[in-house]
């Protein structure tokens, strides 16, 4: 009688693991934003890093010879633009009334004044440096991994997070946003959105930009979907790419 009530127990046991795993590795809901408007952008900016600050646009491009940060207010003109020699420039966020502007290889997080932007000083960090967020206490970055690092102000790492989608890691982590308590992440060669639980690193939502891809016609393969920006007060959505011609406004449904 004890064996059959062991064994009843371990099939009991099975079931309950093979239904939590299902319900850990569910399909993640696929939807679509809805555009609004869109505005002119500069065709030759090679977008790394968009924020969106009290009513203007903090935009960093990349390439060698080409990084900049800029300021832009939301018809696209740029009010003004700052070159970034000797970097590849990467993302960028403004976090306790500073700038921080990541470079891609040259293990440095530029620190500018805000709204200013004046240079005030660099932060180094280990590896590559590709998308910046945060979300008004800790910096979030990522690196082109599948792992997203938490740091202070100085750069130093406090946490980081695994993201997976369907219970596989999603690497290609890209540009980032913090937005509704969740991180919006770009992916590199991906025309889709991501967005990920900060508390679990699980992809909950993928938001499909096709449409927008289709409608800029890119050039080259490299003129890919990059740079996420959020209003907070009209709970929409600016979104680009690098040298794309137009940055959109868009509504992405709760």
């Amino acid at each position: 009688m004890k064996k059959i009530l062991i064994l009843m127990l371990k099939f009991l046991l099975c079931c309950c693991c093979v239904v939590f795993s299902a319900a850990a590795i569910s399909p993640v809901n696929k939807i679509y934003p809805r555009v609004l408007s869109k505005f002119q952008h500069d065709p030759d900016a090679f977008t790394q890093g968009l924020e969106y600050r009290n009513g203007k646009l903090y935009e960093s491009t990349g390439m060698y010879d080409k990084s900049s940060i800029r300021v832009l207010d939301t018809t696209g003109k740029i009010l003004k633009k700052f070159s970034v020699p000797g970097v590849f420039a990467e993302g960028c966020t403004v976090f306790n009334n500073k700038l921080y502007q990541l470079t891609w290889r040259e293990n440095q997080c530029l620190v500018y004044s805000f709204p200013g932007l004046e240079i005030q000083r660099a932060y180094s960090y280990t590896g590559e440096g590709w998308g910046l967020t945060n979300d008004s206490k800790l910096l979030i970055m990522s690196n082109g991994s599948d792992t997203l690092y938490y740091r202070d102000s100085a750069l130093v790492i406090k946490k980081k997070i695994s993201v997976k989608i369907n219970g596989t890691g999603l690497k290609n982590l890209n540009e980032l946003e913090y937005a509704r308590n969740h991180i919006f992440a770009n992916v590199w060669f991906d025309n889709n959105i991501y967005e990920i639980d900060p508390l679990t690193g699980n992809v909950v939502r993928v938001i499909d930009c096709s449409e927008m891809t289709k409608q800029e016609m890119v050039r080259t393969d490299q003129d890919v979907l990059n740079g996420i920006a959020y209003d907070m007060s009209a709970d929409n959505f600016f979104i680009t790419g690098k040298n794309w011609r137009h940055i959109y406004i868009a509504k992405i449904p709760h």
